[in-house]
């Protein structure tokens, strides 16, 4: 469950309990190569390419990330050739693809997840209640169908919110309890658990920005365990599974556009590079975000905002 997750908790930056922020998934470019994103956003760096060594094995000739080289020369791994240079080029990082599938090893997590919702937040739960979920949660009988079911997405079940949350709510039934659970903010589950309880409950887990989790009770709502997700829900469901993964990939894009803002104004603002390049900020900021891949249509619109919000007295990264 959690490796299916990790482009979300990457996407949104999410931090998480030892305080580390988002977290490495691995990723394919179209041609089929297979990368990591880092936690950062980035692409890890490709393995040194070494076209020629001289007589004692030194490197006259490679191509690699340039953190790399620099680390080599400074080994004394790179010839000593005093034509030698190294030069640096400036590539734009693929496109890369990642699905997340909802699939038996995430149901199991679901009901655990469940589970553990019940027995922290709203009642004892008996040894033998336990017991007869241990084997869906252990993965030797299937969770899903039995236990957990995919839901359409419902206004009284799953509320609309941005930021994205987790949400985890109980509704007590006939000597059962049922647990709807919203993940990312994005994939909407009902848990039917034979357990016994009297008291709704809702507790919700921000992912962004104040992550102080919520506790509140919810209104009554009636579930159809038998019509979890019919066929002609299928379009709008997916309708609305992919806006909210819209929503998502575009708060990841904005974040990392604001990241290149503030490391090329930055870079600007060093006195070297204004001993170097004699000209306004912004003539040097443009350059920056050249080197930082962004294309030409896209640096037209950030120097526009830049202007307004220096003008109204922001950091031109505030976009």
């Amino acid at each position: 469950m959690v490796e299916e997750y990790k482009p979300y908790v990457n996407a949104l930056a999410v931090k998480r309990q030892d305080g580390t922020i988002g977290v490495c998934f691995k990723a394919t470019t179209d041609e089929g190569e297979t990368l990591t994103v880092t936690a950062e956003g980035k692409l890890e760096p490709q393995k040194l390419e070494v076209k020629a060594r001289d007589a004692s094995g030194r490197i006259t000739r490679a191509f690699g990330d340039l953190l790399l080289l620099e680390t080599l020369r400074k080994r004394g791994a790179l010839a000593t050739d005093p034509n030698q240079r190294i030069i640096a080029v400036v590539e734009k990082a693929p496109v890369v693809n990642f699905s997340v599938t909802v699939a038996h090893g995430v149901e199991r997590g679901v009901l655990k997840s469940a589970l553990h919702f019940i027995a922290g937040f709203v009642g004892d739960v008996e040894q033998g209640e336990a017991l007869a979920l241990l084997p869906s949660v252990l993965g030797k009988e299937l969770a899903g169908g039995e236990f957990v079911r995919t839901w359409a997405y419902d206004d009284a079940l799953f509320p609309e919110s941005w930021p994205p949350r987790h949400e985890l709510t109980s509704y007590p039934g006939d000597s059962l309890t049922y647990v709807s659970m919203l993940l990312f903010g994005v994939d909407a589950f009902v848990v039917r658990l034979p357990i016994t309880t009297d008291q709704p409950l809702r507790y919700t887990q921000p992912l962004i920005g104040p992550t102080h989790p919520r506790l509140s009770v919810p209104a009554p709502v009636a579930i159809d365990w038998d019509r979890p997700l019919a066929t002609s829900d299928t379009d709008a469901f997916m309708a609305e599974h992919g806006r909210r993964i819209d929503a998502i990939s575009e708060f990841a894009g904005r974040r990392m556009i604001r990241k290149i803002c503030r490391d090329a104004a930055r870079r600007a603002m060093l006195p070297e590079r204004r001993a170097a390049v004699r000209t306004d900020f912004f003539t040097r900021y443009a350059a920056e975000l050249q080197v930082g891949c962004v294309e030409a249509p896209l640096i037209a619109y950030l120097l526009r905002e830049g202007r307004r919000l220096r003008d109204e007295g922001e950091a031109v990264w505030h976009l």
